[in-house]
């Protein structure tokens, strides 16, 4: 047999090299080296793996060495507290002194009552209030024909507003499943503060009115930078100012969500399955 042909014969062949050899042209001579030739490497391999699997598996590896008292130490302090030699630079906080502005709330201190606090803040709320419910009320009477006209109930006063509100802050603490339950006289209803603070006809009177901004002066739908809260624009405005003007918060704050249950009708709001209450 050739020289690079019996190199080509003496490794270890595949299958299809096996057949690709046989494929050839060649001798009957070289045909009989070529089986020795395999039938060698077959017996080569049978006494590896014989001679493999008589002897002794390989002793496991060591286990890994216990961690040192230094190494126990850094992780118990890994997730614990700065240490003095750490260099980690942390900003400093360049905030003003939290607290009340005392230069725009002069007449503020620590014994002031949460009732003067609350009034610091929305004062300027209930005036917008006073002002927008009694013109809505006014554009509402004109649009009505003079058959549909009655006696005009008074404008809403401020005093009337603080009474209303005071209501609306007092149900949230006694919930009925209706309104007009507040001013129910039976015995498991009857809540003597509502009546006595405003009349039932009247409290509904400023509820169909409160208005937070003009109507009659709608903004432009098409317009690219349309707000859909501008009904409730100058209210949130005003009240941000306000925040800003009188108060400075302090170095550490938590900043959390409310979500409210809402029917009416607006394109941003979101079904939420299970807050279905």
């Amino acid at each position: 047999m050739e020289p690079r042909k019996q190199a080509r014969y003496s490794k270890l062949m595949e299958l299809p090299e096996i057949v690709e050899i046989l494929m050839e042209d060649e001798s009957g001579e070289e045909l009989e080296e070529l089986n020795e030739l395999i039938e060698g490497n077959q017996n080569a391999s049978s006494s590896a793996s014989s001679s493999s699997s008589s002897s002794p598996p390989p002793p496991p590896p060591p286990p890994p060495p216990p961690p040192s008292s230094s190494d126990e130490e850094e992780l118990e302090i890994e997730f614990g507290d700065r240490r003095e030699t750490d260099t980690a630079s942390i900003h400093d906080f360049t905030g003003l002194p939290n607290g009340i502005k005392q230069s725009d709330a002069p007449n503020i201190s620590p014994a002031s009552s949460p009732f003067t606090i609350f009034f610091l803040f929305f004062q300027q709320i209930f005036v917008i209030l006073l002002r927008e419910t009694n013109r809505y009320f006014h554009q509402y009477v004109a649009s009505l024909d003079e058959a549909g006209k009655t006696a005009q109930q008074p404008d809403v006063t401020m005093e009337e507003l603080y009474r209303f509100f005071a209501i609306i802050i007092q149900v949230g603490h006694d919930q009925h499943d209706r309104l007009k339950d507040y001013w129910s006289r039976e015995e498991q209803y009857f809540t003597p503060f509502n009546s006595k603070t405003m009349v039932h006809d009247r409290f509904f009177h400023i509820l169909r009115f409160l208005h937070f901004e003009n109507v009659d002066n709608p903004r432009n739908h098409d317009d690219p930078h349309y707000d859909r809260l501008w009904k409730i624009r100058n209210i949130f405005d005003t009240l941000n100012n306000k925040f800003y003007e009188l108060y400075n918060p302090t170095e550490h704050l938590a900043v959390d969500e409310v979500i409210v249950l809402f029917k009416g009708r607006v394109i941003f709001r979101q079904y939420i399955p299970k807050k279905h209450k």
